[in-house]
């Protein structure tokens, strides 16, 4: 975020930022496609999903070699308050795995994050 990498905890982000949402990858032998999504909790199955993020990204197998991949967000839309956790979802042929980011994301409204900053700094 704003190029700072979230760690483990939560992380108050402003509605409407672009997120700049970093992956890698690896797959020794076969394509794959990887696509993001936004979470409420760490349970990719019962449909708590509160947004896809771009479009699935086809990947082809990558040997020994990691390869990485970016995708923009743009957060705009998401109600103030909403928590979230990304996470991609990995097929590769008849097989999927889910992968949950560390950081979660509390959203707030850009205008309380104003106030807060012009508090802290009177």
């Amino acid at each position: 975020y704003n190029g700072i990498t979230l760690g483990y905890g939560a992380h108050s982000i402003p509605i409407s930022d672009i997120l700049k949402l970093k992956y890698v990858y690896i797959d020794y032998d076969s394509d794959c496609i990887v696509t993001l999504y936004a979470d409420t909790d760490r349970n990719p199955y019962n449909d708590n999903n509160i947004a896809a993020i771009g479009t699935p990204n086809n990947h082809c197998a990558t040997g020994k070699s990691f390869s990485e991949n970016t995708i923009d967000w743009d957060t705009t839309g998401i109600s103030d308050g909403t928590g979230a956790i990304i996470y991609a979802k990995v097929t590769d042929g008849n097989r999927t795995r889910y992968f949950y980011a560390p950081p979660i994301i509390n959203f707030v409204d850009s205008s309380v994050i104003s106030s807060i900053l012009l508090l802290l700094c009177d």
